[in-house]
């Protein structure tokens, strides 16, 4: 008897957040937000529907990078439809902050990587996001009001590759619902005669998951951040992990700096959750990741004098009080022996603030890199991620590319160089040993651009 699975993906960022929060966050161990956590945060209900039968997920729809639906991201929930030549995947914004726009600055840029439209470097820009208009098909509001109380609601063609889904699902629609700044996004894969009921399953769907009128997302980011820093100290005190990533070293690489922080050993093995830098003139605190309209960016180190506060994530944490560089600057600072201060209520103030680097080389949509050795993510010089940047280890190209975040990890020996390439900027050398987390920011090779701009320029 054929089935329809719905298939619930709300792609959760954990704040990794400053309040806003990134894709497949990394949540500590086993413990996961609640299905009604992740909509209670995305300002959304859910409603018992006697066509489908629910089951929470925290997983991907497919393992295999060859499945064509494995792009989706991480998922939390399955809806099964009685009658069964459909599935549907869902994915919300998660913990980013609500922004404007129908749709948002965000789903352009799901929209545009559904579509692998546009540039390579970047979000989606503004002829980005008017020739992917051209693609869109709008419901009448009435429609997206009574399926979802949602304010407006888009729908495009999702592209199977022609390949199959569990062998069986060979086509794919997407629904893009949205209201009070966020959006969710509904993907209908169908059999060849499931496609024919496309409408049915829409309908059968109507007031499953609904958005709320009144929605203030900073008192339930508040109020889910609070437990979940509760429950990880809870965990990391009761359970050390000697699973988790626990670098030796924390290795920065910018254009104008290199900088090495050589760690203590860690006692509770809860891991690092964080590398933070206070300024001595302003008290700043700054991380070195953050969210900018949807898109990862990155916090350049300028030139000045700080503190460095290495976080633990059971709240513990280390400083070095006094670090000072210069442009074109090498460092290597050694904290081995500083001592480790105990859990207090700046430090999991510090923990709040968290971006993507939630646990340093920590991140549940890489599952397949516990062993890897060398980990960390890779900018461009526009301050954005790196997605799929090329990585040579000793000169042999390695199988994994960056993630679509720019996230990286790689097995090596120790006195091995790794090499990075990256369309549109100079190509990075770093020698690296066993251990380390490594945040590289790349150098646009200007050369290029201009004679680019020379050859491609008409009189």
């Amino acid at each position: 008897m054929n089935r329809i699975i719905l298939l619930f993906c709300l792609t959760f960022m954990i704040i990794d957040a400053n309040g806003q929060g990134s894709t497949d966050g990394d949540w500590y161990r086993g413990f996961r937000p609640s299905f009604e956590d992740k909509l209670q945060i995305s300002g959304m209900t859910y409603i018992l529907n006697n066509q489908y039968d629910f089951e929470e997920w925290n997983k991907y729809c497919c393992d295999d990078d060859s499945c064509p639906l494995h792009k989706l991201g991480l998922l939390s929930a399955k809806f099964t439809h009685k009658d069964g030549e459909c599935q549907v995947f869902v994915n919300t914004a998660g913990t980013y902050r609500p922004v404007p726009g129908h749709p948002t600055s965000y789903s352009f840029d799901r929209i545009r990587y559904d579509f692998g439209y546009g540039g390579v470097l970047g979000s989606a820009n503004e002829y980005d996001r008017e020739d992917l208009r051209m693609m869109l098909t709008c419901y009448p509001q009435d429609s997206a009001k009574t399926i979802f109380n949602a304010d407006y609601m888009l729908s495009y063609p999702f592209d199977m590759r022609r390949m199959k889904h569990e062998n069986k699902y060979t086509r794919a629609r997407c629904i893009v619902a949205g209201k009070n700044g966020k959006d969710t996004f509904f993907y209908f894969v169908l059999t060849n005669e499931g496609v024919k009921n496309f409408n049915m399953y829409l309908s059968d769907f109507q007031q499953t998951l609904m958005f709320e009128n009144e929605y203030d997302f900073d008192s339930r980011f508040a109020a889910w951040r609070e437990k979940y820093n509760k429950e990880m100290l809870r965990q990391n005190t009761l359970h050390p992990d000697t699973s988790r990533y626990h670098p030796n070293s924390i290795f920065i690489l910018q254009p104008d700096i290199s900088v090495e922080f050589k760690l203590p050993s860690e006692k509770d093995q809860s891991g690092v959750a964080n590398i933070l830098f206070k300024s001595k003139d302003s008290d700043q605190i700054l991380q070195l990741d953050g969210i900018r309209n949807g898109t990862r960016y990155y916090n350049r180190l300028f030139p000045g004098n700080y503190s460095v506060i290495v976080l633990y994530n059971n709240g513990k944490y280390i400083i070095y009080p006094d670090f000072s560089f210069k442009k074109n600057s090498i460092i290597e600072i050694d904290m081995k022996n500083v001592p480790i201060h105990p859990s207090d209520s700046e430090s999991q103030n510090w923990l709040s603030i968290r971006t993507f680097n939630t646990s340093i080389g920590e991140r549940p949509s890489a599952w397949s890199d516990k062993n890897k050795n060398v980990r960390g993510y890779v900018f461009g010089e526009v301050d954005t991620n790196a997605a799929l940047a090329s990585i040579l280890n000793n000169g042999e190209l390695v199988k994994q590319s960056t993630y679509f975040d720019g996230y990286f990890a790689v097995e090596v020996d120790d006195n091995s160089t790794l090499e990075f390439r990256y369309l549109g900027h100079k190509t990075l050398k770093v020698d690296v040993k066993k251990n380390i987390w490594l945040v590289v920011l790349m150098e646009v090779n200007r050369e290029m651009f201009e004679q680019v701009f020379t050859i491609g320029r008409t009189k």
